[in-house]
């Protein structure tokens, strides 16, 4: 459960992630090129925050610490 937009839009970002990970790897799988980084569209900023930026603030740090991987897709610029 979510508190506010924000964090809604940011775990429905982390679930998006999980997908396009699977969809990489049944691709590479079947020798299909992918071009990275794939460009993902957020319209809520704070989510875009979230997954950008590793400073927590009291409104943010109780988001659950498994929808944090969209950092490391970004940081390896596997998404932008």
């Amino acid at each position: 459960m979510t508190l506010s937009t924000s964090e809604a839009e940011f775990v429905a970002l982390s679930e998006v992630v999980k997908e396009l990970k699977f969809i990489i790897q049944v691709l590479e799988t079947m020798k299909i090129e992918v071009k990275l980084p794939i460009t993902l569209h957020v319209d809520n900023v704070g989510a875009i925050f979230m997954a950008t930026n590793h400073t927590s603030s009291d409104r943010t740090k109780h988001v659950d610490v498994r929808y944090h991987f969209v950092r490391e897709f970004i940081e390896d610029e596997v998404l932008r």
